[in-house]
């Protein structure tokens, strides 16, 4: 989360891709992508620049809390 929200404050947009590495088939795939050997791969971030996205919709506080 702070590589995230350091990333933010620099203008770097950071979104998480782990969709791949939740299918057990795939996860060897990506492991020798990156050259990590026998380690599993866990967590794929995407970084980038580009235009600031909508935020997503949240509830107010006292709906929240009861």
């Amino acid at each position: 989360m702070r590589f995230a929200l350091h990333a933010a404050a620099l203008g770097i947009r950071a979104a998480f891709v782990n969709q791949p590495v939740e299918v057990s088939a795939l996860r060897p795939l990506f492991s020798r992508s990156p050259g990590i050997g026998n380690g599993r791969l866990d967590l794929v971030v995407r970084l980038g620049r580009g235009p600031q996205m909508p935020r997503s919709l949240r509830r107010s506080v006292q709906a929240v809390i009861v």
